[in-house]
């Protein structure tokens, strides 16, 4: 007989009212801005507009397992990084440097793919940034055929995430194949 399959892993929760963060077109600024709304925080229907001064890019939005920090990507391609109860926004100051990014769910890490210096376009490795230990690892990405080779065609990630308990990334690439 084969061996059963283990029970799943429970997924890690944070109790409280659901809350978000979000994009919307902003007339008066002619353009988007980033928001939160929060029940427990006692948001109007329509939001608070977070004043990130670089307005954000419009690309995923990575957001803390307890949902205190959101990371994001500027219009100039720096890290901005907003504390969602009080709006505080800071910078990494990379201005042209970071395709994207993902913050772990509790906060310790980052994953970044960066801008080439060169072409100015995305690069094929990510870079885990492990903000405890202060150290990073730059990762190679390849492709792995079913016999376990590895193909050198990814081009760059673009859309990163973190599982929930933060074990390990997920990625959307382009990659590029001859035919």
């Amino acid at each position: 007989d084969l061996p059963t399959t283990p029970a799943p892993q429970p997924i890690p929760t944070v109790e409280g009212e659901d809350s978000l963060v979000f994009f919307r077109w902003e007339p008066l600024f002619e353009q988007f801005v980033m928001g939160r709304r929060e029940s427990g925080q006692n948001d109007p229907v329509e939001g608070v507009i977070f004043n990130t001064v670089e307005f954000p890019a419009l690309k995923r939005v990575s957001i803390s397992g307890d949902g205190s920090v959101a990371v994001f990507i500027t219009v100039n391609n720096d890290v901005g990084f907003i504390q969602t109860l009080d709006g505080a926004v800071t910078f990494a100051n990379l201005p042209g440097g970071v395709h994207s990014i993902a913050i772990s769910p509790d906060s310790s890490k980052f994953a970044v793919v960066l801008f080439d210096a060169v072409t100015g376009q995305p690069t094929n490795d990510l870079v885990i940034v492990d903000i405890v230990t202060a150290t990073e690892e730059t990762i190679s990405l390849k492709a792995q055929t079913m016999d376990g080779e590895q193909l050198d065609i990814i081009q760059s990630a673009d859309v990163l995430d973190c599982f929930p308990d933060g074990s390990s990334l997920i990625y959307d690439a382009l990659a590029v194949m001859p035919v």
